[in-house]
C-alpha cells in the first residue's frame, strides 16, 4: 500500500492551505519513504515542522520533515513536500527557484545534511478553476527538470522527486466540488536515484 495514493491523494483537493491537509501530506510522504526504504525508518528519528536555527542566511528555516541520525544526531535528512493541484505551469520556474534557494540555506550552513529530498506530488494534468469554483480549463503540467543542476552543485546529496499521477475521469468533472473525492491512476513510485543510508 502506498499511503500517498491510499490516504492523501483521494482528498488532496480538500482543505487547501490548511494544517489538516499539510499534516496528512507529511505523514503520508514519510510513511511511503520508510516503506520503500526501511533503512530511513531504522536509522533516523523523525520530527515534523522542524525549525532549523542558523541557516546560511543567519536566520531560521522551517523544514517539513527532518530525520536525525540515531548514531550521530548532528547528521540530518531534510524532506520538503509540495502537492500542487492547479495553475502549475505559470509558477514552475518559481518552484525551481525555491528549490535552489532552499538548498543554499541548508547546505551552505554549518549543519550536516546526509540528504535533502524535495518531494513534489503533481498530477500530469491539472484543473484550473474560477474564484467561484467553476472549472475553466485543463493544463498539461510541465515541471522544470532540476536533476542535472542539483547534481552539478551538490552531487548525490539533493534529489528533486516528482511523483506524477493521473486523475481518473478528469475530463468528466465540471466544478471544484467534483474533486472532493478523486481516484488515482498511474502513480509513479517514490524512487531515489542515490541513497544516503550507507
Amino acid at each position: 500500500m502506498n499511503p500517498i495514493v491510499e490516504k492523501f491523494l483521494p482528498v488532496t483537493f480538500n482543505d487547501n492551505r490548511s494544517s489538516k491537509r499539510t499534516d496528512l501530506l507529511h505523514d503520508c510522504v514519510l510513511e511511503t519513504l520508510c516503506q520503500r526504504y526501511p533503512e530511513y525508518g531504522k536509522e533516523y528519528k523523525w520530527k515534523f515542522e522542524y525549525r532549523l536555527k542558523d541557516d546560511a542566511y543567519g536566520g531560521t528555516f522551517d523544514i517539513d520533515i527532518v530525520g536525525f541520525r540515531k548514531d550521530d544526531p548532528k547528521r540530518m535528512v531534510a524532506i520538503l513536500c509540495k502537492a500542487i493541484n492547479s495553475s502549475y505551469n505559470k509558477n514552475s520556474k518559481n518552484y525551481a527557484n525555491t528549490v535552489m534557494g532552499e538548498c543554499h540555506r541548508m547546505l551552505d550552513s554549518e549543519h550536516k545534511f546526509d540528504k535533502i529530498l524535495f518531494v513534489n506530488i503533481i498530477p500530469n494534468e491539472v484543473p484550473n478553476f474560477t474564484n467561484e469554483g467553476v472549472l475553466k480549463s485543463f493544463e498539461i503540467v510541465k515541471p522544470v527538470d532540476l536533476s542535472k543542476l542539483l547534481y552539478k552543485n551538490w552531487g548525490t546529496k539533493v534529489e528533486d522527486l516528482k511523483l506524477r499521477y493521473d486523475i481518473k475521469g478528469l475530463r468528466n468533472k465540471l466544478t471544484k466540488m467534483d474533486f472532493e473525492k478523486i481516484e488515482i491512476e498511474n502513480m509513479t513510485d517514490m524512487e531515489l536515484e542515490y541513497d544516503c543510508c550507507t
